[in-house]
């Protein structure tokens, strides 16, 4: 039986990193870590690399197949303190994640998310809508027309 579920929880609180500040650079939720720390869940390789390289450590550490954190560190290892980066893009971490997928996974995510958008929390009211039209007119009545749509911020 893997390890995972025991080195996951030391790294993370040696580090002193919450449950949900590691969801949230892993790009899943806090109930996944939760489900991970205990055993009931397993990410997939993907995942555990990810983690991996947020804790920079080995893989094989991480699973539980060597005690040595990280290989390239041996002489005189000692766990780093390390964080993720704060200017880490979410957005980007969430798209990289996403090309990894494979086609029916990446349609299944597309799906899920105009669902989320059909959803009243992101329709716009009409009155929240603003059109304007622009025109650049000239002599020869070769006007060019444009049109700008605008909606309010809530």
């Amino acid at each position: 039986m893997s390890k995972f579920h025991i080195r996951l929880r030391e790294l993370r609180q040696s580090r002193g990193i919450s449950m949900q500040k590691l969801a949230k650079y892993l790009g899943i939720s806090k109930s996944s870590i939760n489900m991970y720390e205990r055993g009931e869940r397993e990410p997939g390789l993907d995942m555990i690399e990810a983690i991996a390289d947020f804790f920079n450590v080995d893989v094989d550490y991480l699973l539980g197949k060597c005690n040595i954190p990280n290989k390239a560190l041996v002489s005189g290892y000692t766990l780093p303190e390390i964080t993720p980066p704060s200017e880490v893009d979410p957005d980007q971490f969430v798209l990289n994640m996403y090309k990894k997928l494979d086609v029916e996974d990446k349609a299944e995510i597309r799906g899920e998310m105009k669902q989320m958008l059909k959803g009243s929390k992101y329709k716009k009211k009409k009155s929240d809508i603003n059109a304007v039209f622009h025109t650049n007119s000239t002599d020869d009545d070769s006007a060019t027309l444009a049109l700008q749509i605008t909606t309010s911020k809530n």
